[in-house]
């Protein structure tokens, strides 16, 4: 009996590990108590579960907590410094509302000694400064948020690694959705739309996966990389900003590929000594000029689709126009294809200077 009882026990605590709700304590906040004296109460590992009601309060979490709110409490930074200082490892902070940090503070501060945090499903919007800040921090999760009307940018990475960015909604902030350094992360399927400067720019980041983002109607470029190589800027789409949809500037070693880029002034940009970058797979639509590159050499562009640009291409750099079978479609220019074997029998000039798409494609598909 004493034996069948024990792997009874062990059953429920594998089950209760498993299942993730092996917190310690659970500790509740109603209206009128205070978040931070919870905290400042609580051990290692306990939940804090916070009722819904506005809390005019800045919160520094000094240890491994999971606060999790109950019909997204307000917490209101009152014009003064962040609104959540996050000061330990191991924070997960779910189904708040984060408002009216100060200029220079942000919703949510991740400071350099925390690290493997969880943002999730909270509204961060209203904030003089960015909406979240993290400071040289590693391998923290932020999705499924919404970000915006904040003062300066939706996030802000300042020299982190292994950032999981995803499914967030990062809309009109004054500033830009994405800004900072950020490696070895993943930026996926986030709305970056209507910001006053771009959707996104990286500078200084490495080896990052930037997939399946959505950047319209931002002020300047949908998405800038700088100074930045070996990231793949996969499935994007960027559409309908002044400047650029996609840009890169002084970075090398990144791949372009499978992206959407419409009604930009320039739909893809390569300038500043951007180097051995492969351009492929994208459909590049309806721009003023479609693909620009200036101060640039040794990238290789192919298998994209240029259709309805006033000016399809400009290359002033020595760059190569196919991947030796094919090179590009290009909508308003047609061509013989006598063998029928998909590329044109004539080659086309790029024009800015010696650039030669040598086997431009009769048809297109997607691969």
């Amino acid at each position: 009996m004493r034996s069948y009882c024990i792997i009874i026990l062990l059953a429920a605590f594998l089950a209760f590990s498993i299942l993730g709700f092996a917190h310690g304590h659970i500790i509740t906040v109603v209206p009128g108590e205070s978040i931070q004296a919870a905290i400042d109460g609580a051990n290692a590992g306990d939940l804090i579960e916070v009722q819904s009601a506005i809390y005019q309060e800045n919160l520094n979490i000094t240890k491994p907590l999971a606060l999790q709110g109950l019909g997204y409490p307000v917490l209101d930074a009152d014009g003064k410094g962040s609104a959540v200082y996050f000061l330990a490892e191991g924070i997960s902070l779910q189904g708040f509302k984060l408002t009216r940090a100060s200029p220079l503070g942000a919703g949510i501060n991740v400071s350099n000694v925390s690290n493997n945090n969880i943002i999730k499903n909270n509204i961060i919007q209203d904030n003089g400064g960015n909406g979240i800040d993290l400071w040289v921090s590693a391998n923290n999760s932020i999705e499924e948020n919404t970000i915006k009307n904040n003062g300066g940018n939706g996030i802000g990475l300042w020299s982190c690694e292994k950032s999981r960015i995803s499914k967030n909604d990062i809309t009109e902030n004054n500033g830009t959705g994405i800004f900072g350094g950020s490696s070895n992360g993943s930026i996926q399927e986030n709305n970056l739309g209507s910001n006053g400067v771009s959707g996104m720019v990286l500078l200084n980041s490495f080896s990052n996966n930037i997939s399946h983002n959505r950047a319209t109607e931002n002020q300047e470029n949908g998405i800038m990389i700088i100074f930045s190589s070996d990231n793949h800027i996969e499935g994007n789409s960027a559409h309908n900003s002044s400047l650029s949809g996609i840009s890169l500037l002084f970075s090398w070693q990144n791949d372009i590929s499978d992206n959407e880029v419409s009604g930009n002034m320039v739909g893809l940009q390569l300038g500043n000594s951007s180097e051995n970058n492969q351009i492929f797979d994208n459909q590049v639509v309806s721009n003023r000029l479609g693909i620009s590159i200036s101060l640039s050499s040794q990238n290789v562009i192919y298998h994209n689709y240029f259709g309805n640009n006033s000016y399809d291409s400009y290359d002033e750099g020595e760059n190569r126009w196919d991947d030796g079978v094919g090179g590009n479609f290009y909508l308003g220019w047609t061509c013989e294809d006598l063998n029928g074997d998909g590329i044109c029998d004539s080659s086309l000039n790029i024009p800015g200077g010696t650039g030669v798409d040598r086997y431009p494609l009769a048809s297109w598909s997607r691969q």
